[in-house]
């Protein structure tokens, strides 16, 4: 894979690409998962993805591999970092209208599983906050 930096656009449909690779390691046939793997291998961790939008769809990717590969050390910790990273920049209150995303749910999914992964209630704590967010968030919307 080349070094170049890439757009913001095609970071998200990396690591949307990244997800259905681990999902494709974990729950694929034999020839289908081992082509997955090499692929996922080329670009976790020796890419580093900046996009917010992008980082729950490497979180769920990290996550499918890691049912397959429990003892992979580097991408447990790729897992933990961007799960922590995802944290830290949606710790907001107002972290839905920071969201540059239709697809609202995704980073609350990730960290639930990540938080299942890594045996992490903090993660398990904020991504029921954040439920309860768009949760509200829907309510008010209905009522207006």
């Amino acid at each position: 894979m080349s070094g170049k930096p890439w757009s913001l656009q095609t970071e998200v449909a990396v690591a949307k690409a990244v997800w259905a690779l681990g999902y494709a390691v974990s729950h694929g046939p034999s020839l289908s998962a081992e082509t997955a793997n090499d692929l996922f291998n080329e670009i976790i961790p020796q890419r580093v993805f900046a996009d917010i939008n992008a980082i729950p769809y490497i979180i769920l990717g990290t996550a499918d591999y890691l049912t397959r590969f429990p003892g992979a050390s580097a991408i447990r910790r790729c897992l933990a970092n961007y799960a922590k990273t995802l944290c830290v920049e949606l710790r907001s209150p107002d972290w839905l209208e920071l969201w540059n995303s239709p697809d609202l749910g995704v980073p609350i999914q990730a960290l639930a599983i990540a938080s299942h992964i890594l045996s992490s209630n903090e993660l398990q704590v904020h991504a029921k906050k954040m439920a309860e967010d768009l949760r509200r968030e829907n309510a008010e919307e209905r009522c207006s």
